[in-house]
């Protein structure tokens, strides 16, 4: 009996000493909100409305993770900012009007983590779709199930969106964001960034910069 209750003991303080060590050294489960800004998820849902607005689609289908590959790809040919230049007609501001060498610096330290979206923080026009799941409906999967469920999204949807981890810079009066989208059938799609300033009750798109387009 004395050997029972000292094991379980044992294994309360274990578990004790092991919760205690998790929450203090910060941290915390993949999609957790708990260091999240809390910009981030108002500004995705006003971002979202405001292209349903436009393209008058009915729903987004966005990629489940934020996208943090360019970040490597910029860094592959340059970590200054010579090569980016904003798109005459898209943009109000001159780029380096709102983008200073360390703002650039700050947005790329803060973009190499990946934010997974949590479909209860998104508007109800933005569904969520994993990179497996894309793959498989991409790749025509001949899989019952995964068929099923990607006829469903073909039918429901025409492209993908994949974005960054907005990233709130000069006191939150600015956003960056990179954004990419692509046909499902891979035939066509667009990369690049942009930046929206803080309006008294919105944003303001004010600067685009294009990647590429294919």
């Amino acid at each position: 009996m004395e050997h029972r209750q000292l094991v379980q003991s044992l294994v309360i303080n274990y578990i004790f000493v092991f919760l205690f060590g998790y929450v203090s050294t910060g941290c915390t489960p993949k999609g957790s909100t708990a260091n999240l800004d809390k910009r981030i998820y108002p500004f995705v849902n006003w971002l979202f409305a405001q292209e349903n607005q436009r393209s008058e689609a009915k729903s987004i289908l966005l990629l489940s993770e934020s996208d943090n590959s360019w970040v490597e790809d910029y860094l592959k040919n340059s970590t200054d900012m010579n090569n980016l230049e904003e798109l005459d007609g898209l943009s109000s501001k001159r780029l380096d009007e709102v983008l200073s060498k360390e703002d650039w610096t700050y947005i790329l330290d803060h973009s190499k983590e990946r934010l997974e979206f949590d479909s209860l923080l998104l508007g109800s026009n933005i569904e969520l779709i994993s990179e497996n799941e894309l793959r498989a409906l991409i790749s025509k999967s001949s899989d019952r199930l995964i068929k099923r469920h990607s006829n469903e999204l073909l039918r429901k949807f025409q492209t993908y969106t994949a974005i960054s981890k907005p990233i709130f810079y000069q006191n939150g009066n600015y956003v960056f964001l990179y954004i990419q989208t692509n046909t499902l059938d891979g035939m066509d799609g667009s990369e690049g960034f942009a930046i929206y300033k803080k309006t008294q009750d919105a944003w303001e798109k004010v600067v685009v910069v294009g990647l590429k387009d294919f």
